[in-house]
């Protein structure tokens, strides 16, 4: 069954504004549109490479379980120039990679923006040859798979065939994790916070805090090497902090140094809460991405044998919510 509902700005906008695209929306009465339009297509991904005698053959497969969404402009389908948003529908892919969505048409034409929603997974690549046995050696990639942006104008009463769109995968692992714990290295630590809100006790006040980030990666530049780290959970005291450790290599016995951080971007949720009879009593919860805000990646540190370094200035990470059709 294809799902249908109103696309009108990301999801953290005032509910005035909400209020007014919603009765927007229903003056444009969409369901009296009787004519219709179809489109059909299979969509699949590259997984790796596998070996095929003195070959080397590529893995694909259907992309079973993604969502196809198809946004629909508003002006287009009611004729009217100054209706703004678009209506959104979507199907899911079966099995065998094939998806097929029905949706409201006009003789003129109605302009539909296909995506695809990206999900995480590995890659299996084909690495070298063992001269020995003759075997492909093989390396597994962790990534995310996403699937470009299509645009086309749909008539009544036609079919439209997308034939075989493809996922493409991005490795997030392309940096070789280095840890060294010998004595010509020195530890270097730091804080990695995301921002949230945090609703007071009697729910009339939101607060914006930060909290741990952990289990998330930093990338780290000292001269022209990229080093990297994983944010661990640490109790100091009472609270409970993220705390990310990478070994750095130190010229003589005391280093003055530039270094760069970076922490990795990722995709997750976030807590909204909703101000509701003057009270925050409610809240939704909001898919997204979280990104570095760009403050305190710069460091200059100094590294000496037998001293770990500690910086005191937090990374953090910032939350931008994705469409609501993506929630």
């Amino acid at each position: 069954m294809n799902l249908k509902k109103a696309i009108w700005g990301i999801p953290v906008l005032v509910s005035l504004l909400f209020s007014a695209c919603e009765q927007e929306q229903t003056a444009l009465n969409i369901d009296s549109i009787s004519g219709q339009a179809i489109i059909k297509g299979r969509i699949i991904y590259k997984s790796g490479e596998v070996q095929n005698g003195n070959y080397v053959n590529e893995i694909w497969n259907p992309a079973a379980g993604q969502t196809v969404y198809a946004y629909l402009s508003n002006a287009d389908l009611t004729g009217n120039a100054t209706a703004v948003g678009e209506t959104s529908y979507s199907a899911v892919i079966d099995a065998s990679g094939d998806y097929t969505l029905t949706l409201p048409a006009t003789t003129a034409g109605v302009t539909v923006r296909l995506e695809l929603t990206t999900f995480e997974g590995t890659y299996s690549e084909a690495e070298g040859i063992n001269a020995t046995s003759g075997t492909i050696q093989y390396k597994t990639l962790t990534g995310y798979y996403q699937a470009p942006t299509n645009t086309l104008t749909i008539k009544n009463a036609m079919t439209y065939i997308e034939d075989c769109n493809t996922y493409t995968f991005t490795d997030r692992t392309v940096i070789n994790d280095i840890t060294v714990t010998t004595t010509d290295y020195v530890k270097v630590s730091g804080k990695l916070t995301y921002t949230a809100e945090s609703r007071s006790a009697d729910s009339l006040t939101i607060s914006t805090v930060k909290k741990p980030a952990v289990g998330q990666k930093i990338l780290v530049t000292k001269g022209t090497t990229l080093y990297s780290a994983v944010s661990q959970s640490v109790t100091v005291g009472e609270d409970n902090i993220a705390i990310y450790e990478v070994y750095l290599p130190v010229d003589g016995a005391s280093e003055t140094a530039t270094i760069y951080l970076e922490p990795v971007s990722y995709e997750g949720s976030y807590i909204n809460y909703i101000l509701t009879g003057g009270k925050y009593a409610t809240s939704t919860t909001l898919s997204g991405k979280y990104t570095w805000d760009g403050w305190n990646g710069t460091q200059t540190v100094t590294l000496e044998k037998g001293f770990p370094t500690y910086i005191t200035s937090a990374l953090n990470y910032t939350f931008t919510s994705y469409p609501d059709y993506a929630q």
